[in-house]
């Protein structure tokens, strides 16, 4: 379909820009240039900062599950369970919790590698703000959508296709990092 076209021509050009940046970023690196200050202006994101926002937000998706599925008052406490345990596999019937669940766990499976990437920049006193702002802006722009422009009444599209340009930073912002870590160590 025309939309369906006009979205992968999106994600091309993005996938493109973001291979652009990349490779200036790497250029950079290679040569040992300093950032010029105006660049410094606009990408101020240093790995460190970028790190926090990054573990920052995996406490708050995992604060939010607890706090309308599982934990006290929440839609497990509504169905009479001391324990989310003891009920479960009624919410897992639910279409949001379902894609909450899904989205939120696939948060925390980047959170990760990306936390250890950037605190590890950051303690090897790297300059990576591409990377660092791909990496801090990815997170955020790949969950929200994916929650709030889900379907729950048919557990479909699940905000697609506007997480598609976060998950293409996050994987931007890995290979960024994988490869400035490579050039520390090697």
């Amino acid at each position: 379909s025309p939309k369906k076209i006009l979205s992968l021509c999106a994600m091309v050009k993005l996938i493109i820009f973001l291979a652009f940046l990349a490779l200036t970023e790497a250029a950079k690196t290679r040569a040992k240039e300093p950032v010029a200050p105006e660049t410094k202006a606009w990408l101020a994101m240093t790995p460190g900062l970028a790190a926090v926002v990054v573990l920052g937000h995996t406490l708050l998706t995992k604060l939010m599950m607890t706090i309308i599925w599982r934990g006290p008052g929440s839609k497990a406490t509504k169905l009479g369970a001391d324990n989310w345990m003891a009920v479960k596999a009624q919410l897992e019937k639910d279409p949001f919790y379902q894609i909450m669940a899904a989205v939120q766990l696939n948060e925390a499976e980047y959170a990760g590698p990306l936390a250890a990437a950037l605190l590890f920049l950051s303690a090897a006193g790297a300059a990576a703000p591409i990377a660092s702002m791909l990496a801090a802006l990815g997170q955020p722009m790949y969950y929200w959508p994916r929650v709030f422009l889900a379907d729950p009444k048919s557990n479909h599209n699940n905000g697609f296709p506007f997480y598609v340009p976060g998950a293409l930073m996050r994987y931007a912002a890995l290979g960024m990092m994988t490869y400035q870590i490579y050039e520390h160590v090697a």
